[in-house]
């Protein structure tokens, strides 16, 4: 199985790629609001050094958030246009999805991810291990005793909580992990974008 990953979810910028079902290389760097200008940059060089094209890729993998609008936005529109020309599958994965795959614990934890101000990207694994719907909110409505988030002490430096990082690596591993699922229409993939509730 030979996977391109594509990560621009929030300030991370990278790619990754796996050939035969291994790791090979990741090129990416964690720097705000350089995607539009280094994201394709990053994709050319890590295909040309190990010497492996488009053809050869099997599935190319791409955060869809939540996470940074317009990081978001230039990812996946990427992904879409190395994928169509080839007719190469895209398997959309989710924030939260690739932060719990780095979590060992399996219920009674938050995820949250800093979108602005004092605003979290949000989700609960409840006792029975299900996630609750992803919402935007305060960071004040996060109450869990234990959360793994990424960017937090961007709102206090007090807050308890073990840091995930958004990874192109991971991001590949993870579309190994599951490549035996069904993958979605090209044309119904785009970005998850979360609003603020009324509440808040």
């Amino acid at each position: 199985m030979n996977i391109l990953s594509i990560e621009s979810s929030f300030d991370v910028c990278g790619t990754s790629l796996i050939l035969n079902s291994k790791h090979v290389d990741t090129v990416e760097t964690r720097e705000p609001r350089i995607h539009s200008k280094s994201l394709a940059v990053y994709v050319n060089e890590v295909l040309r050094k190990n010497k492996t094209t488009i053809k050869d890729i099997d599935c190319i993998a791409v955060s869809v958030g939540p996470g940074s609008y317009t990081g978001l936005r230039i990812g996946v529109s990427l992904a879409k246009g190395l994928a169509l020309p080839y007719n190469k599958p895209i398997h959309p994965i989710g924030s939260f999805d690739i932060a719990r795959s780095q979590i060992a614990e399996k219920s009674n934890f938050s995820i949250a991810f800093h979108s602005h101000r004092n605003f979290v990207y949000h989700c609960f694994i409840d006792e029975k291990g299900s996630m609750s719907i992803p919402q935007i909110c305060s960071i004040d409505k996060v109450v869990a005793k234990r959360i793994y988030g990424y960017n937090l002490n961007i709102i206090s430096e007090s807050i308890n909580y073990t840091e995930i990082n958004p990874s192109a690596k991971v991001l590949a591993e993870y579309a190994l992990e599951n490549s035996n699922i069904e993958l979605p229409e090209i044309n119904n993939i785009s970005p998850i974008y979360l609003s603020i509730s009324n509440e808040d």
